[in-house]
């Protein structure tokens, strides 16, 4: 099974436009949240969507906090606080409470958490993503178990070596929650540079036909506002086809 997730939900109105769209169609079935930009409006838009996982996406590196009302730092800012020691950890943990708590207030139903620029893969983050992830019963948090080697050649030496720190830190503090086997990167879109829909058309069909297995669960993050080509490759007819023809299932957080 392969979840097509579309993050970053609510951060512009080309985002969420684009995001309910493809929910119309055949391929997007998850999406995820971003709560300090998400309006009411567009919540209420998303509550009506049927058949789809509805995640958190949190963010501590974007837009302003809804705890201190102020700038989020940078995610180069935000990174060297933590090598320096600088981070409120404290003020995370309610940061990231608020952004959930905001989500959940509006009626909408949280299945999974992630985070935008991937920042609960940073250990210290990941400890408090976890310890939420059990206060509101959200038992599924996006894994870092990433596969690399579908569509572009990767140093098989750093594959190696982030996997291998990944199993760590699932271990440590994802045991007691669920999450996909992998998460393919390096998609065409924003993953590579691709020379075109039909180049991505027949990298796809070569990936599903030589290296997906239907007894494990795969997850693509999608970025569907940042990446024009995304979201025409995904809501194309002959992308679904290929879904169809190699018999993947396209399935949503709710089915892992």
């Amino acid at each position: 099974m392969i979840i097509f997730n579309a993050d970053d939900y609510g951060l512009t109105d080309i985002d969420v436009d684009r995001i309910l769209y493809s929910i119309d169609r055949n391929v997007i079935k998850s999406t995820t949240i971003v709560s300090n930009y998400v309006t009411e409006g567009d919540l209420v838009k998303l509550r009506s969507a049927k058949n789809i996982s509805t995640g958190i996406h949190l963010n501590l590196v974007e837009g302003l906090s809804l705890l201190e009302k102020k700038p989020l730092n940078d995610k180069r800012t935000f990174i060297k606080k933590i090598i320096l020691n600088k981070i409120n950890y404290t003020n995370i943990e309610k940061e990231m409470a608020l952004q959930i708590e905001n989500v959940l207030d509006n009626g909408v139903t949280i299945s999974h958490i992630d985070s935008h620029q991937n920042m609960h893969y940073i250990p210290s983050i990941l400890k408090i993503v976890s310890r939420l992830s059990e206060k509101y019963h959200i038992n599924k948090i996006r894994g870092l178990d990433s596969e690399y080697f579908w569509f572009t050649k990767y140093s098989k030496g750093r594959a190696l070596m982030k996997n291998t720190i990944s199993k760590i830190f699932n271990s440590k503090y994802l045991n007691n929650t669920r999450h996909t086997n992998r998460i393919i990167m390096n998609a065409p879109g924003l993953g590579f540079d691709c020379m075109s829909i039909d180049h991505a058309l027949r990298l796809w069909d070569d990936a599903l036909r030589n290296k997906y297995n239907p007894n494990m669960v795969y997850e693509i993050p999608c970025h569907l506002y940042l990446s024009d080509f995304e979201y025409e490759l995904y809501n194309s007819r002959e992308f679904f086809q290929i879904i169809r023809k190699n018999k993947v299932k396209i399935g949503c957080f709710y089915d892992v």
